[in-house]
């Protein structure tokens, strides 16, 4: 296989976890997009994007987090 191929095949493979990624964050299966962004990371170091919506996605379990014990706290209290 040529080097070229390679890099095709991996490109390819890079846009493809993305877009599973993308998917997952919008279902907000936000551990599972975590999961596919890192494995971007793994074949594209370089790969900003996926860098940047880790963060995101962390932030979204913390705030998700936030807004089950708001709700479990008023729910104890009542």
């Amino acid at each position: 296989m040529t080097k070229e191929t390679q890099e095709d095949k991996k490109t390819s493979l890079v846009e493809d976890l993305l877009d599973k990624a993308i998917q997952l964050y919008r279902e907000e299966n936000f551990e599972e997009a975590i999961a596919k962004w890192e494995e971007v990371i793994a074949l594209d170091p370089g790969k900003l994007e996926a860098k940047f919506n880790i963060e995101i996605a962390q932030d979204r379990i913390k705030e998700k987090q936030i807004q089950e014990d708001l709700k479990s706290s008023r729910t104890q209290s009542k």
